[in-house]
């Protein structure tokens, strides 16, 4: 399976490549899972995915651990601070939207071999993702 976008024709072309990679609004490219493989690595978080197509900054939208669940906002920034010491500041978080509910294959989140549904996720949390980048913005 390769990552090709394409239609089912009677002469199937290819329409293009999934995009692995985020482009910041300073022309900035991110490959997004380096910083969420980096992420997954701490206790606080369960499943992460972060984004900033187009924008100054980038976000993560976080599923928290247990011990992750009583932790604010500003906490979470300052631990992924950390957590990416030696990423390129452009590759920090600035902002996290906390998702209370896991991400699974039932809500359409996953996919069957657990991969992230990037455009179905960033869907469900628009709104708290836009609120994220005028707040800070």
């Amino acid at each position: 399976m390769s990552s090709e976008l394409g239609e089912l024709h009677s002469d199937p072309f290819s329409a293009g490549r999934i995009k692995d990679i985020l482009v910041l609004s300073n022309g900035e490219k991110v490959p997004p899972t380096d910083i969420e493989d980096a992420l997954l690595k701490d206790t606080w978080v369960d499943q992460v995915m972060v984004v900033g197509e187009g924008k100054a900054f980038l976000v993560a939208l976080i599923v928290p651990s247990e011990q992750g669940k009583s932790v604010d906002k500003r906490a979470f920034i300052q631990r992924f601070s950390k957590d990416l010491h030696a990423f390129p500041g452009y590759e920090k978080i600035k902002g996290v939207v906390v998702c209370d509910e896991p991400w699974t294959i039932e809500e359409g989140l996953l996919t069957p071999t657990m991969k992230l549904r990037r455009s179905h996720i960033l869907e469900k949390y628009m709104d708290e993702v836009e609120e994220v980048y005028a707040s800070l913005g």
